[in-house]
C-alpha cells in the first residue's frame, strides 16, 4: 500500500509540476487544462475533504451535546469477503482504455442478506446484466444504489431502515453511492467492515 501511496504521490507532483508550466507559458493549453483539473478535484472530493480539515482546526464547542448514537450512521450493507473491484479509475482490458467505476463490487457468498446503509425510501427497483437492482433515496438528495440481487424483497416507494432486509445475493455485489455532486467514494465505509 504504501507503494501505491508513494507512486500517486509522485504523479500527482509531476502533474502540478507540468500544470504550473503550462499555465505560466500562456498556451492554449492553460483551456484544456484548467477543466481538467476543476473535474478531477471534484471528482476526488478535494473540495470537500479541505472543508472537513478546516472545519475540524475550528476549536471545539464544550457546551454543545453530541448524541451518543443515531440513525444517520451509515452502515456496511452486507457481509463480503473480498473486493471485488475498486471505485474509480480502472484499465479495462476488453476496451483498452481507462474506464471510471463510480461504485465497488464486492464478493459474497450466494443468498447474502442485504441492509441499506441508511434509513430511505424505495426510489427504484430494476434489473441489469449483473441481476435485480435498488435504488434508495435518503435525506438531502443522498442515494444508494446496490445491485446484484437474485432475490429482492422489498416494494417501491416503500421506507426503509437500517434493519429492512432488501434481499439476497448472487455471488457478486455492486453497491454506489451518490449526492448531487455524483458519485461518493465507498472506501471508509467497506474499509470499517474489514
Amino acid at each position: 500500500m504504501l507503494g501505491s501511496f508513494r507512486v500517486r504521490m509522485l504523479t500527482v507532483i509531476i502533474i502540478v509540476f507540468l500544470t504550473g508550466i503550462s499555465m505560466e507559458s500562456g498556451h492554449n493549453s492553460k483551456q484544456f487544462l484548467e477543466p481538467t483539473i476543476k473535474f478531477i478535484l471534484k471528482d476526488y472530493g478535494f473540495n470537500s475533504k479541505i472543508s472537513i480539515y478546516i472545519e475540524n482546526l475550528k476549536p471545539a464547542k464544550t457546551n454543545e451535546t453530541v448524541p451518543v448514537s443515531s440513525s444517520s450512521v451509515l452502515q456496511v450493507p452486507c457481509k463480503f469477503t473480498a473486493v471485488e473491484r475498486n471505485y474509480g479509475w480502472y484499465y479495462n482490458q476488453d476496451s483498452r482504455q481507462q474506464e471510471f467505476l463510480p461504485g465497488v463490487y464486492l464478493k459474497v457468498e450466494n443468498n447474502t442478506i442485504v441492509k441499506p446503509i441508511l434509513a430511505g425510501y424505495i426510489e427504484e427497483i430494476g434489473q441489469n446484466e449483473n441481476g435485480r437492482t435498488i435504488m434508495i433515496r435518503h435525506e438531502s438528495n443522498f442515494y444508494s444504489f446496490y445491485g446484484g440481487f437474485k432475490e429482492v424483497l422489498v416494494e417501491r416507494d416503500a421506507q426503509v431502515d437500517n434493519n429492512t432486509v432488501l434481499g439476497k445475493t448472487g455471488e457478486l455485489f455492486y453497491l454506489e453511492i451518490k449526492n448531487n455532486d455524483g458519485p461518493v467514494n465507498p472506501h471508509n465505509l467497506i474499509n470499517a467492515d474489514s
